[in-house]
């Protein structure tokens, strides 16, 4: 019988890149060095900001921990805050705007790999 296993990964083991407004960091999944049968990451936006409008293939849950601003899809702008949880459905278009204060949000997507992205 195998014991269950326990993994931890610190910010500094997590993969970190540059995107066109700040950076991610990606925890567990495929892309990091714990496997998970999902992925969970850490977006960081810089103040008066937007990050190009994007969609994915799957679903994304989002949970806002620092900083406010809104998140896009067409037309409409919602608005965010530090405690909020998102639902984004498969292939919405959707874009962060900062205001005044820099934003991170942690998502996650089932699957163990980050899924197909597409860019406006």
């Amino acid at each position: 019988m195998t014991t269950p296993q326990l993994h931890v990964v610190h910010p500094a083991e997590s993969a970190h890149s540059d995107t066109a407004t700040g950076w991610q960091k990606i925890f567990l999944g495929a892309h990091s060095l714990s496997p998970s049968p999902l992925v969970m990451g850490l977006t960081h936006q810089e103040p008066y900001a937007q990050s190009p409008l994007i969609s994915h293939s799957t679903s994304e849950v989002c949970f806002i921990t620092k900083g406010s601003g809104f998140m896009i899809t067409g037309e409409t702008e919602h608005p965010f805050a530090p405690g909020d949880a998102l639902h984004i459905e498969p292939g919405c278009w959707h874009a962060i705007k900062t205001e005044a204060q820099e934003v991170e949000m942690l998502y996650l997507f089932p699957g163990s790999k980050l899924p197909p992205t597409t860019t406006a």
